[in-house]
């Protein structure tokens, strides 16, 4: 343990040397910082691993080029740990913050649609400390690029998806439509019940279709010879072990989903679609346990 802490001591005093440089690679100090932070972490430290990516996030901040990139990932790590160490608010800023470096750095991206969910639900989870009215636009605006995307990726043909880079489109593709759905019914919790019911008609669409994609694309990837179409093995078992946690998800949101369409369609007094919808749900979580 003496060890440990003299090892921690030097990593420290590394780090500052390279803090006070007056010219650093920022992706050294990264390197650094991360790593400390990480010890930190596992040592329970949770408060001295926020200021070390604090810190770096702040001198990314002044940098440039690729290593903004690396930075917006570090936001993610900043805001689990603020979270972790009770402070939601600054979890909710470093996330708002996140979003619009994201945005800067990437543009229309799905990682910019899925921190503004995440926004959302921060804000949200503060309840009356929070910005509801905010919360809803955020998901709205996750909508809104999601569905935008989503329909960019739609527009290559599932068949012509091959190989380790056609692998990677597919798991895009499913990724949007969850991220999509997932923020439209969102937003279907905090609107009237007609918009409510037409948010969530829209996210059962969403849903079933990237089952349907996941679904062809996993028989695609367990095909004999897959790997030989452009994919090592290796890459090729990555990707199915991906998708396959994706179409769980997007099954399991899909039940969420079709359940509370149900239940808002049973209100309005239309009972032909209700138990429609019903039997959907059932078929789904019968496929769910099969699987």
């Amino acid at each position: 343990d003496k060890l440990d802490k003299q090892g921690l001591g030097l990593m420290k005093d590394a780090a500052q040397i390279l803090e006070d440089a007056e010219s650093t690679q920022t992706n050294v100090l990264l390197g650094w910082l991360s790593t400390l932070g990480e010890e930190y972490k596992r040592r329970g430290q949770v408060n001295d691993a926020i200021s070390c990516v604090s810190k770096a996030m702040y001198h990314f901040g002044n940098d440039k080029g690729d290593v903004q990139a690396q930075a917006s990932s570090l936001s993610d790590s900043l805001v689990e740990l603020l979270l972790s160490a009770g402070r939601h608010k600054e979890a909710r800023d470093a996330a708002a913050a996140c979003v619009t470096a994201r945005s800067q750095v990437f543009g229309k991206e799905l990682a910019v649609a899925q921190s503004m969910l995440r926004l959302a639900r921060l804000e949200s989870d503060l309840g009356k400390e929070g910005d509801q009215a905010a919360a809803l636009t955020h998901a709205t605006n996750a909508a809104a690029l999601s569905s935008e995307l989503l329909a960019d990726y739609c527009k290559a043909s599932v068949s012509n998806w091959l190989g380790e880079a056609g692998g990677a489109k597919a798991i895009k593709r499913v990724r949007a439509a969850h991220i999509n759905a997932s923020a439209l019914k969102f937003v279907a919790e905090r609107v009237a019940p007609q918009q409510a019911e037409a948010r969530l008609d829209e996210a059962v669409r969403v849903l079933e279709a990237g089952a349907a994609a996941a679904s062809q694309q996993l028989a695609r990837m367990a095909k004999p010879g897959a790997a030989a179409a452009g994919a090592s093995s290796q890459a090729l078992q990555s990707q199915l072990d991906e998708m396959v946690g994706l179409y769980v998800e997007v099954q399991l949101l899909l039940l969420d989903c079709l359940e509370a369409l149900a239940q808002l369609v049973s209100q309005r007094g239309d009972a032909q679609k209700a138990g429609a919808l019903s039997a959907k749900a059932q078929q789904v979580t019968d496929s769910l346990m099969q699987s």
